[in-house]
């Protein structure tokens, strides 16, 4: 882990007072670190994002640049970082050149987010800013095991058959729910060897779909080491109203991805939302790109490393099986049996071992893999990677290749 300087906003003005000062992140908490900058009369120059589609436009009145081109077009200049993934971008960046790298998440902490009209909401930029500010103090805090997410799939089912699913919903042939029993161990196992989650986002398949959505939503809500619990949805389905109390606890938000024609129920849904003071953010179903085919690529060890070092969802852990797992492309070609066993991959959460056994086990999984086997069968996801139609329905499940060698039991 590289060590970073920390500043206060003083510090950074004085920074600016000197040179230029970029933003990376052009999302929700870099229009927010904007705003408090604004207010401390502290003059930024532009966002670097690595978002493709964003290259060139005006974000929030400020220009985005490429990281590449940032340096370019200002040289080594200090970079104020908004994303969550601070370790990525700080290897990303040092990488290029840039060598005043700075985490915006402690200047974030005890900010009042009501204080500025900001255009993802007060609710979505306050969860993301908070996320923002503790993944940033588990990166400088060595000794912390903090996750900033964990996918836990709780079906396979959807309501919708995306050709290019990320999460690979489209190659399973008979769609089922997970064990709920797997589900229930595998969140008190890794609850109990970690320092904090900052949220678990309960995913598909579409989650609805799941009749015993509100078993698992009563496992986490009370769990003190999880601060959020986010539920991915997609305008299909209206949840059942024996839902509404834990959908409405302070804990847990909606998150609405709009898929136009195809989320046909969007406006009852928000309606439902809104009538029962449940929190939520739409967003329109965007930045996909291609990276969902499975295949055996047979690449030298250096290559799937770059394909993991260049990966955006190498940090989207995910648990499914009762195991967990770096990302989701690993969690899901697992459960398909698209790949041989790969132990290395992940950590049974299940299996009987000694409490300091399995959180070492969990600690290399998550602060020290160079690549993972997986890598070898997928694609790749790199951050500047161009996007893509999202969304396109298939009538029948994608064909993959299911191999023999895999065991079982």
């Amino acid at each position: 882990m590289t060590k970073i300087p920390t500043v206060t906003l003083s510090q950074l003005g004085e920074l600016a007072e000197r040179s230029p000062v970029l933003i990376f992140g052009a999302g929700a908490v870099g229009e927010l670190l904007l705003r408090l900058c604004e207010e401390a009369d502290i003059q930024i120059s532009g966002f670097v994002d690595n978002n493709s589609g964003l290259a060139g436009q005006l974000r929030y009145g400020l220009a985005v640049y490429p990281p590449a081109r940032a340096l370019a077009e200002f040289g080594d200049v200090p970079v104020v970082v908004s994303a969550a993934d601070l370790g990525d971008i700080v290897d990303q960046l040092q990488a290029l050149g840039f060598t005043t790298i700075l985490p915006g998440g402690p200047l974030l902490r005890h900010v009042n987010h009501s204080r500025y009209a900001l255009s993802a909401g007060e609710d979505f930029t306050e969860f993301t800013a908070t996320t923002c500010a503790q993944c940033h103090d588990a990166y400088l805090d060595a000794e912390l095991i903090f996750l900033r997410s964990v996918d836990i799939v709780i079906t396979e089912r959807c309501s919708l058959k995306c050709q290019d699913c990320a999460n690979l919903m489209q190659y399973y042939e008979k769609a089922e729910n997970c064990d709920l029993d797997e589900i229930r161990g595998a969140i008190t196992s890794l609850c109990s060897v970690v320092d904090g989650i900052n949220e678990f986002r309960v995913i598909g398949g579409e989650p609805f779909m799941n009749k015993e959505i509100d078993k698992v939503l009563e496992m986490l809500i009370p769990e003190n080491k999880v601060r959020k619990i986010v539920i991915y949805t997609n305008g299909t389905i209206i949840p059942r109203h024996e839902l509404i109390p834990l959908l409405a606890d302070p804990k847990v938000l909606m998150l609405v991805t709009d898929y136009g024609p195809l989320s046909p129920r969007m406006d009852k849904l928000l309606a439902f939302m809104d009538t029962h003071r449940i929190a939520y953010h739409r967003r329109p179903a965007e930045n996909w790109t291609d990276c969902a085919r499975i295949i055996k690529h047979d690449r030298q060890p250096e290559a799937n490393q770059q394909i993991f070092r260049e990966c955006c969802s190498k940090n989207t852990f995910t648990l499914m099986s009762g195991k967990l797992f770096r990302c989701p492309f690993a969690a899901n070609v697992d459960r398909l049996g698209a790949v041989p066993d790969l132990p290395n991959d992940n950590v049974d959460m299940l299996a009987p071992s000694e409490h300091a056994t399995l959180k070492a086990a969990v600690n290399a999984l998550v602060f020290k893999k160079k690549t993972l086997d997986a890598c070898d069968y997928c694609d790749g996801r790199p951050l500047n990677a161009p996007h893509i139609t999202p969304g396109i329905q298939v009538k029948q499940p994608l064909k993959y290749v299911k191999l023999a060698s895999r065991t079982t039991g």
